[in-house]
Order: structure tokens, then sequence, then C-alpha cells
């Protein structure tokens, strides 16, 4: 279970970095969400999941947000004023995906009963 500290630095980062993301790529790209953040103990790492609503333009998204990793870590630090700033990583959050699958194969399986 993670501690009551590691959630709140993660649900900071997730309101700073949904904004700084909205901010660059809403007009372009239409909605990316920031749907979570996986932080390290330590605080060096962050795994930050994207929802995105045009899927045709993930790997672009992606790789976009991959390219401001950096900016946006200088950012952060100068934001939040942490010890150590999160090494940004950006992942494409499947899970919607897999929820859909599992209805589609429960309703297949009601109809087969």
């Amino acid at each position: 279970m993670p501690s009551h500290r590691i959630e709140k630095v993660s649900a900071l980062l997730k309101r700073e970095l949904s904004s700084l993301i909205n901010q660059d790529f809403v007009e372009d790209f239409g909605l990316v969400t920031v749907y979570d953040i996986e932080l390290s103990a330590d605080f060096r790492e962050a795994k930050v999941f994207v929802t995105i609503f045009d899927q045709t333009e993930e790997e672009l998204i992606l790789k976009k947000l991959a390219d401001k990793a950096l900016n946006y870590q200088h950012i952060l630090g100068r934001k939040l004023k942490m010890k150590f700033t999160p090494r940004l990583t950006f992942k494409i959050n499947h899970f919607q995906e897999k929820i859909d699958r599992i209805d589609e194969l429960l309703k297949d399986i009601d109809h087969g009963a």
C-alpha cells in the first residue's frame, strides 16, 4: 500500500502535469488526460499514464510527450520545490480498452447461456 506522502505527491504531480499537457496539446490533438501516476518510493521516477481521446494519434502524442518530459520536469521542479523532481515516463492507459473487452466477453457469455 503506497504511503500517504506518495499519494499526496502523485496527486499534486497529476494536477500540475494535467495543466501543462492540456496547454500544449488540447488545441492540436484534443483531450489528453493524465489518468494516473505511479511514483517510486524515492520520488525519482514517475510513470505517467495518459488517456488520449483520438486514439489514431496515440503514437505521435506519446512521442511528443516524451520530447517534452525534460521541460515538464524542469517546470515541476521550480513549482513544487521538491528535493528530487521525478523523471517522467509517459505510457498510454489501456485500462478502458480492457474494461470494454471484459464487458464484451461478459455480454457474449450472457447471450450464450
